[in-house]
This record gives C-alpha cells, structure tokens and sequence, in this order.
C-alpha cells in the first residue's frame, strides 16, 4: 500500500500523464467537493458489517494492492502476476490459470472481469483474452487488435481502456461486442500519453473515468455518457500539465496543488470516492472519502490527517476500497488488527450516520 500511494503520483512518470477530452457532452450533474465540511477520520466512525480473512498460508503473493471482485459466495482477487478464487469463507477454491507460455497461460495480468450470467472468468493479457469457468478450468483464448490495459464486460459487450498506449488510438475507452469486434471509441484523447483508472466497474453501475480528469462516464444502455463533473475549488488540475513534457511532468507535479479522484464506485444510491490532494506545502499523505447520498440529496467527506508514505497505517483495510455492492455495503481489502489480508465490508448507510454523529 505504501508504494502504491507513492507510486500513483512520483513512480513510473513515463507512464502517469495526464489526459483530457474534446467531448462535449454536459453532463447529467455536477458535484462540488467542499473540504472546509471534511471531518477528521476515526476508527469509531468504520463498523465492519462483513469481514473475511483471506486464507493466505498457500498464497503468499497476496497484499493490499490486491484487487477483487465477488460474484454471489465466490471472491476473485488479481494482480500482475496471478488470479486467486476463494470462497465466502475465504478458503481458497482454486488457482485461475498461471504465468507462463502453456496453454491456458498468461504472461501478465493487465485486468480481470467476470461473466457473471455463464460464470466465466476473462483475464487480459496485453492482446489475448483468456477465459476460464469458476472451477478454473480454461476454456478458450481469444484474440483482440489493440494492446488495452484493462477491461470490463457488461451486458454482452466489451469496454477496454487505453491507458497510456497511443498505439490504441485515440481514444480513452472502446467498447467492442462478444465477437471481439471494435464498434466505438469513447473520450477522445488529445496527448499521446494518459493514465486509465485501473479499478473501473468497481459498483453496480458501470462507470469510467481518467485519473487526470475530473468527468465521469457512466455506461448506460450500452452507451457512454458524461454523467457527472466533480468540482474541486481550489484544486482543479492545473491546465498546464496538458501542455508539459513527459520529462518535466514530475516538476509539474510537486509544484502543484491539486486533487485527483483515485475511486470512483457507484450503485443506485450511492457515490464512492477515494480522493487524493496533492499539496507541495504538506509533507503528508493527503487523503478523503467523498460520499454522495444520491437519493437524500446529501453528502459526507472524511479526511485522513497525518498519514506519512512510511506509515503503516497505509496498509489498513480503509484506504483501500474496492467494490461497492447492491446492499450499499462497500468492500475493502487489507489488514485489520492482524497481519492477515482480509475482505472487509462497511454500511454506507450506518457509516453516514456515525459521520452525523461527529460532526
């Protein structure tokens, strides 16, 4: 988790750049982050509704940077190097494919997505898609044109973003149908260089978005729109990393206050958001929870104060959420008063409450 929070903003510069769009689609409803009504985060205000400590005695490789998705009892965490199934018990069930040059082998993991209605697993390797069923079984490898970083499958179609590969065109994301046929892109880009949210579809409803940008995409009826405009006074990405050399976008980048969203999870009543403020003047790790009662017309900020990149805290379950469910419980994954990777689940709707309670 450590050098995850360091990495997102001064590791691998020549791969973090920021990217904007020439849509011009308003969109359905602008969100303005207020931080003056941020209040100070505390262990009181998180009660873990669900908790499942992951079996981690035969899988070591496991972290808090893993990443997972659930499909009713059965738990699906991935990252680089391999892809793990346990179930609601956190037992592990099986191990999906490996890395390698065999058949059914991937060399490494670029994202998972899962086909819930045939139970199928898809893992993305560069240009190949590799599918298994649920018992780890390999059933096919499939083809694609462009080498995407990540991808999501919904309601029989494909969406895959481009990350920062020009080579994939010149768009953000692209949607393609069940026969691995291109149909449309989405977000054109205007720099050769970008960065993709690398945990998009996280919620029930399915969304996208750059992580220098402010615009979220929801997909609704298989189409992408702009659904909302977060507004960071004070904190807007500064105009001229568009205009900045890979070389000096660090430079760029320390010198700058600005926010960027690191979440983004959605379901019919709720708005996730993990924010990260990038403050030249603060030698801490600058991080919120944005959360957005859509049905109340209400919302809610915490922030984490005193955080250093050497702290271990960074590896506490809380700052790393992942999926956000129909129950309105999101899920996060990391430590909790063990050394054990456990899946940990928080009530939206009770974490509001304790929020009103400390206010």
């Amino acid at each position: 988790m450590r050098y995850f929070f360091k990495s997102i903003l001064f590791c691998a510069i020549l791969s973090i750049f920021s990217c904007t769009t020439k849509n011009e689609e308003k969109s359905l409803a602008t969100y303005t982050f207020h931080i003056d009504n941020a209040v100070e985060f505390a262990d009181s205000i998180l009660s873990v509704s669900k908790e499942i400590v992951l079996d981690t005695s035969v899988v070591t490789q496991l972290t808090s940077n893993t990443n997972f998705m659930i499909d009713d009892d059965r738990i699906f965490c991935h990252a680089l190097t391999y892809v793990y199934e346990f179930d609601k018990e956190g037992k592990l069930i099986s191990k999906i494919g490996q890395m390698g040059h065999g058949k059914g082998e991937y060399i490494q993991v670029h994202g998972v997505t899962l086909n819930k209605q045939d139970k199928i697993v898809e893992v993305l390797d560069a240009q190949e898609i590799y599918r298994y069923d649920y018992d780890g079984n390999f059933l096919s490898k499939e083809s694609i044109d462009l080498p995407f970083s990540n991808f999501v499958y919904n309601d029989g179609y494909y969406w895959f973003a481009s990350g920062y590969n020009s080579i994939c065109g010149d768009y953000n994301l692209y949607k393609y149908d069940k026969s691995f046929n291109q149909l449309e892109g989405v977000g054109e880009r205007n720099m050769d260089i970008c960065m993709d949210e690398d945990y998009f579809g996280k919620g029930t409803i399915l969304t996208y978005r750059s992580s220098f940008s402010h615009d979220i995409y929801q997909i609704i009826d298989n189409k992408a729109v702009i659904a909302y405009t977060m507004k960071f006074p004070g904190l807007e990405i500064p105009e001229s990393f568009q205009n900045t050399s890979v070389s000096n976008i660090m430079q760029e980048m320390e010198s700058n206050n600005f926010a960027i969203i690191r979440r983004f999870m959605e379901n019919e009543r709720y708005i996730f958001m993990l924010i990260q403020e990038s403050n030249p003047k603060s030698q801490d790790l600058l991080l919120y929870y944005w959360i957005i009662d859509k049905k109340m017309k209400d919302e809610r900020i915490v922030k984490f104060s005193g955080l250093k990149l050497d702290d271990s805290n960074l590896d506490s379950y809380y700052l790393n959420p992942q999926v956000l469910d129909k129950d309105n419980i999101l899920y996060f994954v990391g430590c909790k008063d063990n050394p054990n990777i456990g899946i940990y689940g928080i009530d939206l709707k009770l974490l509001f409450s304790k929020i009103n309670k400390k206010q």
